[in-house]
């Protein structure tokens, strides 16, 4: 049985707006009302679904019957095609013949999964085959990808298709990193395929694959010139509607470069392409032929584009009109589709038919569903991609009764409809094959009006606010507390200048303004600047974190201009001057929270990253999937965008593992909780469930997994809560101590609080503040938090390795050192001081905890597991 379509989608439009509006959680009420509007409206950030409905490709004739024709190499059926001896699809045929017969150019333009690969191999295998024949010698076609992965994907293909054939055309994939990858996609096809350079530069292969970026290598290398002569014949180009702009002129130019290294001439050069469907308004066949006239310097006509034909479906022996009825939204995001008895049951109720008892469930669909009106009018207006708002119309257009219904109601009535109808598999195949388009925009462009009274976010990008006619500068936040500011550049000329800033790094030039600080600042009591220092009387230093708030001046702001004044400036400027909160120079730190981000800014642009939203909408797209058909390929722009992606998504996706696990387990303890010191083992088997882990793993391997696991748990609840983004921080998981709920009942405690005049509810909150202080600066008992992390030795040499990958981040490495009412003689700059009385053994006296630091005495150890 398949999925639902439906509601996969659905589940990744709902997902994706979840990110959004979790991952920018401003502070400002105001500001936050407008940015969930914002993000909730429909066809804002997600344009979609537009749905279609796949037909069956027209075929005519089989590889035999055209070789009978004269059209084909006869070597060609022995080739392993993926139709086998099934006849060919009709734009494969005519791709053939075009080449073969007429010797024309040809571009195929058909969609996903209709052979378009086959329809350009056919042409060139046929042709390179009749060049052997011949006696030729040397390469004779070029396949050409805009990106390594594509070439790797067609190395497979090739191999397949050679492979046992006895069939004697030669190939090689010739990428920069083509020598030590080719072994890594499977086994080479001995005798056909060569892998190393030196290889393909001896035997010029007959069929090259390559990407743009290699080949302009090639073409100056002076080894690499024997692979270019007028043997060339072909030359095919993948994915054409990704070349545009300034890349397509590029290409151009290295075709043409290409054709004059191989003295081939003007109409010697069959070139063969493959691309997405050219809208209308775009120009459709005629500017796509154009188009590939200018890239490959060959001529192109409308009649070299060739497009789907699709199978014309036999009129019904019946016509009907279905009821239209009501059903629940969520009775169909959440539907059985594997469940035949509710599947019967729906089927009946959409469509008025009771089904028949024999045959299977998709013969049985496809009964009732054969002369619906309704179906027949889905199937005419998704054609081409309509969206589900626009079938709502065209419904209620062209059938009187569906008025009706509202168009909620509609639209979820449509919905199981093609539930129902992709029911099916590829032996027994649906009625409907619906095919759900989404298109998904990130955050970007998004200002703040700089007047106090109006605060209104610009979401298209300009510099004036349409409500107020204020100065709209870009819209920043802490990624930590929420607080809003707007993001400038001083001018060095004229200091009270600013200009809108939208770089991803500040500097010193940087500003950050805010009228109003949402988030209650942390005092600064044991950091004063008169404090003085034991008996010397020399004031103590600020700490960082200090300095980093008093960066937040009080200035004159002209919300008018932009501009910033030390004082309130004379003339009718003041009018527009209103008092706001300035901080000039990097971003790293919060003035407000005090959060830092060591590797960049901590406030950031109102702006969604490329690399966090694919991992949300990959990792979302697989959610729904069964098992067996969860394969994903996504595509980037280019190979460093790819190994960022790549990259990131690793490190998301194993933190994110661990974070589900975690909360997965302490929900599944219940009320008890789970002590930090015993989750590793239950995390680990977690992992296994996940396949993350293999099941059978030997003593050394599940030590190694436990530490890992055990590292990662407990920087989530001691490291990460120093982050917005954590499990405590989103309130998902609770930190409660052992014990802690005893105080109230000790005696000393009590009297420790009537001493400083403390209630004891008020006594127990204290203690807990500062068990949860300790606990987040990392002043807790695991062995890892108390030495200086070597990733070059052991355990850490073989836990940063594959398949463990701990990360450990360069501030991670050295040893925590934490004191309660630091001792005078200790240097400032050894840790942060906390000063505390409490009563009784260990109460009463002031007293240093620490932990080890090289070359010093070992302290007392401070804390516990903070389970």
């Amino acid at each position: 049985m398949s999925f639902s379509v439906v509601g996969s989608v659905n589940h990744l439009v709902a997902e994706y707006r979840r990110f959004l509006l979790s991952t920018y959680r401003l502070a400002d009420p105001r500001l936050r009302e407008q940015f969930e509007s914002h993000i909730k409206q429909a066809d804002v950030l997600v344009k979609g679904p537009y749905v279609t409905l796949a037909n069956d490709f027209a075929r005519e004739h089989t590889l035999k019957q055209l070789h009978e024709q004269g059209v084909g190499h006869k070597d060609l059926q022995r080739l392993k095609w993926s139709f086998g001896d099934q006849r060919l699809f009709l734009h494969q045929e005519q791709s053939l013949r075009r080449v073969e017969q007429l010797g024309r150019n040809v571009i195929v333009k058909t969609g996903t999964g209709s052979g378009k690969t086959e329809a350009f191999l056919l042409a060139v295998m046929s042709g390179v085959l009749r060049m052997r024949a011949e006696g030729v010698k040397g390469t004779k076609a070029i396949l050409l990808y805009p990106m390594n992965a594509l070439a790797n994907d067609q190395l497979g293909r090739l191999r397949t298709l050679i492979r046992d054939s006895g069939v004697g055309v030669t190939f090689a994939m010739y990428t920069g990193e083509s020598e030590s990858v080719a072994a890594t996609l499977g086994e080479p096809v001995e005798g056909n395929e060569f892998i190393r350079r030196t290889d393909i530069r001896q035997h010029q292969p007959d069929i090259l694959l390559t990407n743009y970026k290699e080949l302009e290598f090639m073409l100056v290398r002076k080894e690499d010139r024997t692979l270019f002569s007028p043997s060339l014949r072909f030359l095919v180009l993948d994915e054409i509607h990704s070349y545009r702009g300034a890349l397509a002129t590029e290409i151009a130019c290295l075709i043409r470069r290409l054709k004059a290294r191989a003295g081939v001439g003007e109409g010697k050069l069959r070139c063969v392409g493959t691309s997405a469907t050219v809208s209308k308004d775009a120009g459709g066949d005629e500017a796509l032929a154009e188009f590939v006239s200018a890239l490959y310097g060959e001529p192109f006509s409308r009649e070299d584009v060739i497009g789907e034909t699709l199978v014309v479906k036999p009129p019904p022996s019946r016509t009907y009109q279905p009821p239209f009825v009501k059903l629940a939204p969520e009775e169909i995001q959440t539907f059985d589709h594997e469940d035949d008895a509710k599947l019967s049951d729906l089927v009946a109720r959409i469509t008025g038919q009771s089904l028949g008892s024999s045959g299977s469930m998709p013969q049985k669909i496809r009964a009732a569903l054969e002369g619906n009106q309704l179906v027949a009018l889905l199937e005419r207006e998704c054609r081409e991609p309509r969206s589900m708002a626009e079938l709502v119309q065209a419904v209620k257009a062209g059938i009187e009764t569906a008025k009706a219904l509202t168009d909620l109601e509609l639209r979820t009535l449509i919905e199981a409809y093609l539930l129902v109808g992709s029911v099916g598999t590829e032996k027994d195949p649906p009625s409907l094959r619906p095919k759900l388009h989404t298109f998904f925009q990130g955050v970007y462009d998004v200002g703040l009006c700089m007047n106090p009274a109006c605060r209104m976010l610009v979401r298209d990008g300009s510099e004036t606010c349409p409500k107020c006619g204020s100065a709209v500068r870009p819209a920043a936040l802490c990624r930590t507390c929420g607080q809003d500011f707007v993001k400038v550049r001083f001018d060095e000329a004229d200091p009270t200048k600013t200009y809108p800033n939208d770089d991803f790094i500040s500097d010193e030039n940087t500003g950050f303004i805010t009228p109003c600080v949402h988030v209650e600042q942390a005092g600064d009591d044991d950091d004063g600047e008169d404090e003085e220092n034991g008996e010397n009387k020399k004031p103590r230093k600020r700490q960082a974190h200090t300095k980093s708030r008093l960066k937040l001046m009080p200035k004159f702001v002209c919300h008018q201009t932009g501009r910033v004044y030390d004082e309130m400036p004379d003339g009718k400027a003041a009018a527009t001057v209103t008092v706001q909160q300035v901080m000039r120079g990097r971003g790293n730190t919060c003035p407000v929270c005090n959060s830092t981000y060591p590797k960049g800014d901590i406030l950031t642009l109102l702006r969604s990253g490329a690399a966090s939203s694919n991992s949300v909408l990959a990792t979302h797209h697989l959610d729904k999937l069964p098992a067996k058909e969860r394969k994903l390929l996504i595509f980037a722009d280019n190979r460093q965008e790819a190994a960022h992606q790549a990259g990131y998504m690793g490190d998301r996706h194993r933190q994110f593992a661990v974070r589900h696990a975690i909360e997965q387990v302490v929900q599944a303890a219940g009320a008890a909780g789970l002590a930090l010191n015993d989750i590793t083992h239950k995390l680990l088997e977690k992992f296994q469930d996940m396949g993350l882990v293999r099941r059978k793993l030997t003593s050394d391997e599940q030590r190694w997994w436990r530490k890992a696991l055990e590292f990662e748990a407990a920087n989530e609840f001691c490291l990460a809560t120093h982050r917005r983004i954590s499990l405590e921080n989103l309130a998902l998981v609770e930190v409660q101590y052992e014990f802690l709920d005893q105080l109230a009942r000790d005696s000393r405690f009590s009297k420790a609080c009537e001493q400083v005049g403390l209630k004891l509810d008020d006594g127990a909150i204290l203690v807990r503040a500062i068990l949860d202080h300790m606990r987040r600066h990392r002043a807790v008992a695991f062995d890892f938090y108390q030495r200086y992390l070597d990733p070059t030795k052991e355990p850490w040499s073989v836990l940063v390795s594959e398949p463990y990958s701990v990360g450990i981040s360069e501030h991670e490495r050295t040893a925590q050192y934490f004191m309660v009412d630091r001792p005078e003689a200790v240097p400032e700059r050894i840790g942060r001081r906390v000063q505390v009385q409490c009563a009784g053994e260990g109460f009463g006296s002031r007293r240093a905890w620490r932990y080890h630091v090289p070359g010093r005495e070992e302290g007392p150890s401070a804390g516990g597991s903070g389970g």
